[in-house]
């Protein structure tokens, strides 16, 4: 629906005060009123500067007078410096300023404030100059920019002990349709100088190489991209000194002074150079600074299908920097409504697409892959290798919704005293379960998982079903959880494990198992419903403790005689 039609009062004062701007101004005169051809109303016009006419339209926008009309040249030209791509004038009403009180006509006052203030002073043989009174993104200046270069902060820390020229390596990550660069290495010949560490080794492994070259220069200097030549040919002559033959159609060169970074490429054969635009690190705090202690973390997670992969990108954003990853899967088409893997991972191996994942997050992660199935039919060998490796991790977390593998992970956590945490999505998605198993402080896994089963019996209801296709069924109607409510469940489960491995004291978790809702079913009368459930350690045996050690001491005997006669 059209604004004015809607809103004939405001649309009978809007044309009152454009043509009260006309009458009561010799700088204004109103051509006609009119809708274009997506029925926009527009008003058209000349504004008069220093006798110089420029023709403009007041185009009122389809939400009007929640949002502000714009004021447009009839003409391609460049009229001010505040100018949007398109030709709209850059006014001192926008949408970050917008009230519905401001009319067509204060517009047009603020096109001829503009249009005033930026022209032509006879006595300074100048034009004026405009302050500008908003700030505009980076994101607003790049909308357009699909050849992009951005730098990290680890190049910029680097960047004063660089030599001044180097040879330089670009990879380009955007693919065929926009270019969006780094700098991954300076080289003396072939023996590197410099590399990112700071980017996955991951990330350049199918993206296309260029080469070019470093230029560091130690003061600012006003470069113009047109003369970018030239003014190589001054501060660098050394890198046109090649020979027109040895130079590519994209040679591509980077130049940075105190103040800014600026990438060039040199099109030798056409004879041009554009600009890339620049996009600079954004430092600062991410993370909690007991976080760092992360990295030297170990996390095993048994199961990488829709929770495990979650809570392993989520642990490796937090600063996790060791994995172990436990699974015989493939990732098939199908587990993309789910997953945290997309379909760039289709037919492979769930851990190594999981690892390819983590190492984009966290470039510094180690991890180790085990594409085996705890329970299932595995060489004994193998087997006792995972145990093992589960056993020298920090925190084992348990995903794979598997019994066998469940018992697995429970016994070496419970030999090597190690904390243990693992979830369940209930078949529909109506809510989940996330429970821990810290040494000396909690239940073993096995007698908390009998624990949680007798806190529901003694509710009165049955513990819910844990389907692998996360589906239930209620007479005709299936329901099946989607990636919402998988990613609830998943992300508990990160903040569990986060908390444990920062080893917070007391935990910000008063309890070590919690039934969440996310709809009204079951035990659950609302979603967000949540129910803590107490877990106990089993009391201490009562028998004699002089006996016991006795006895003890019979047994170490009887094996160091073992282990005497293998001598």
């Amino acid at each position: 629906m059209i604004w004015a039609i809607q809103n004939v009062a405001r649309y009978r004062a809007e044309t009152d005060a454009v043509t009260a701007l006309d009458v009561e101004n010799d700088w204004f005169s109103l051509h006609q009123w009119r809708f274009d051809d997506v029925f926009r109303l527009c008003a058209d016009g000349d504004i008069t500067v220093q006798g110089r006419n420029y023709p403009v339209t007041l185009c009122y926008s389809q939400n009007f007078p929640f949002s502000p009309p714009s004021v447009i040249p009839q003409v391609e030209e460049q009229w001010s410096s505040h100018q949007y791509i398109g030709g709209e004038l850059c006014l001192e009403y926008r949408s970050d300023n917008w009230v519905q009180s401001i009319t067509g006509a204060n517009m047009l006052e603020s096109a001829h404030r503009l249009l005033l203030g930026e022209a032509y002073v006879p006595a300074t043989e100048a034009r004026g100059v405009v302050s500008d009174q908003h700030e505009v993104t980076l994101g607003q200046k790049l909308r357009y920019k699909k050849t992009r270069f951005f730098y990290t902060t680890a190049f910029e820390d680097a960047l004063p002990t660089l030599p001044r020229l180097a040879k330089a390596k670009f990879t380009d990550i955007g693919g065929k349709s926009e270019w969006r660069i780094y700098l991954n290495e300076l080289l003396d010949g072939e023996i590197s100088l410099w590399k990112d560490l700071s980017i996955p080794e991951v990330l350049s492994a199918n993206s296309f190489t260029f080469s070019g070259s470093l230029a560091r220069l130690d003061q600012d200097i006003e470069i113009c991209v047109e003369d970018i030549t030239s003014f190589l040919g001054q501060v660098a002559p050394e890198l046109l000194e090649r020979s027109v033959e040895k130079l590519t159609s994209l040679e591509l060169v980077l130049v940075c002074t105190p103040s800014s970074k600026r990438l060039f490429r040199l099109m030798h054969e056409k004879n041009s150079v554009f600009e890339f635009g620049t996009v600079p690190p954004t430092p600062g705090t991410r993370l909690a600074e007991n976080y760092a202690s992360l990295a030297a973390k170990k996390v095993a997670i048994i199961g990488c299908g829709s929770i495990g992969t979650k809570v392993a990108t989520m642990l490796a954003r937090s600063g996790v920097g060791g994995f172990v990853l436990v699974d015989d899967d493939i990732f098939a088409p199908e587990n993309v409504v789910r997953n945290d893997l997309d379909w760039r991972s289709v037919g492979d191996h769930k851990v190594d697409a999981l690892k390819h994942r983590i190492n984009l997050v966290n470039a510094e992660a180690t991890v180790d892959v085990r594409r085996q199935k705890l329970g299932g039919q595995e060489a004994g060998s193998t087997a006792d290798g995972t145990l093992s490796a589960l056993g020298g991790c920090d925190l084992i977390i348990d995903t794979s919704a598997s019994s066998k593998a469940f018992n697995y992970g429970s016994s070496v956590a419970v030999s090597k005293n190690k904390p243990m945490i693992w979830a369940e999505v209930f078949g529909g998605g109506f809510g989940g379960l996330i429970a821990r198993s810290r040494p000396k402080l909690d239940p073993e896994p096995q007698l908390a998982r009998a624990q949680i089963l007798q806190w529901c019996d003694d509710q009165g209801v049955n513990a819910p079903t844990v389907p692998k296709d996360y589906s239930i069924q209620d007479g005709e109607t299936v329901f099946v959880a989607d990636d919402a409510d998988v990613s609830v469940i998943a992300a508990h489960l990160a903040r569990y494990g986060i908390d444990l491995l920062l080893a917070r004291s007391p935990s910000i978790f008063p309890c070590s198992a919690y039934l969440i809702g996310l709809a009204p079913q079951w035990l659950f009368s609302q979603p967000f419903d949540v129910y803590p459930i107490e877990l106990h350690t089993p009391a201490a045996s009562a028998e004699n403790p002089t006996v016991a050690a006795h006895e003890d001491q019979q047994a170490f005997s009887t094996l160091l005689a073992l282990l005497e006669n293998k001598n």
